[in-house]
């Protein structure tokens, strides 16, 4: 088939292109210009919130990938405008991208934010998001939906927080894995904004994308899912894990002040994924000793 990943350049669209490609489908590729692009890719230079720019691409395609997105709540507090435009505006232009192309589906990238804070948020849960990115996420969702009345499919997968190798440690509020990895990395203080007691429901990268994939199959058709572990990891326990991968450092926590939008705890309720036919394959630790080791 031929697939086209918006953002495919991202974390989670990295590792899309690559696990795609290996199954022998051909890959297109969409995001920012005046970036360094491998020779093999093919890429298109494209800003997802210029319509003109975005129905300017003419390729063939069966299925778009929406993996393009300002995807940090901090950020979206920071620069609300920049937020709106990317995940609102930009998705409106994908979906005006998916009409010309007359694409089979669109599998759109949302997220957990949607849900706000609570335990085991399963996919009819109440949609209460706290922040300006979980609102414009959820905007996508609904721009997504309208595609059905043209003939165009959609499957909509929630993310929890994903974490893995090639994710950027040098993003400062983007990957909670991540942010206090690197600072493990390259420093002797982790500082963590608001409690030790913040939970998250964390996903490795490899099973994220083999989630992603099952939006290929027609049964996925018109659904929403939450990608994620059903398993609460507290902020607290997630540093000692990290901590114990450099035992010859001597790693101090330093708590600072929460950020507004900030959640205080979430995780998701996975078993409609799993009827679908997802198998995760990793564990935190499992993960987690992955991406230090790849770091490192």
């Amino acid at each position: 088939m031929k697939i086209l990943i918006t953002g495919g350049l991202g974390f989670i669209g990295k590792h899309l292109s690559t696990r795609l490609s290996s199954l022998g489908h051909k890959v297109f590729i969409i995001d920012k210009p005046d970036q360094k692009v491998p020779p093999d890719l093919n890429f298109y230079g494209i800003d997802i919130t210029d319509k003109e720019s975005v129905i300017s691409f003419t390729e063939e395609i069966d299925f778009i990938i929406h993996a393009a997105a300002q995807s940090t709540g901090y950020y979206s507090q920071i620069d609300h405008v920049n937020d709106c435009l990317c995940n609102s505006l930009g998705t409106i232009n994908i979906c005006y991208l998916a009409r010309k192309l007359q694409v089979k589906k669109v599998i759109y990238l949302s997220t957990m934010a949607v849900y706000g804070n609570g335990e085991n948020r399963h996919e009819n849960s109440p949609l209460t998001p706290l922040s300006n990115y979980g609102v414009s996420k959820l905007s996508g969702e609904f721009y997504i939906k309208t595609l059905k009345q043209y003939g165009i499919e959609y499957s909509i997968f929630r993310l929890w927080n994903t974490y893995g190798p090639g994710q950027d440690m040098d993003n400062p509020r983007n990957g909670i894995v991540s942010v206090y990895l690197a600072q493990a990395l390259n420093s002797t203080i982790i500082k963590v904004t608001g409690s030790l007691q913040r939970f998250r429901d964390l996903v490795y990268i490899d099973d994220c994308v083999s989630a992603l994939l099952l939006g290929l199959n027609a049964r996925c058709n018109s659904q929403t899912y939450n990608i994620c572990n059903s398993n609460k990891i507290y902020v607290k326990d997630m540093l000692d894990s990290i901590q114990s991968h450099f035992p010859e450092k001597d790693i101090s926590i330093e708590v600072v002040d929460s950020h507004d939008g900030d959640q205080a705890g979430s995780t998701g309720d996975n078993k409609k994924l799993l009827q679908a036919g997802w198998k995760p394959l990793f564990n935190f630790p499992q993960g987690l000793e992955n991406f230090v080791q790849h770091e490192k």
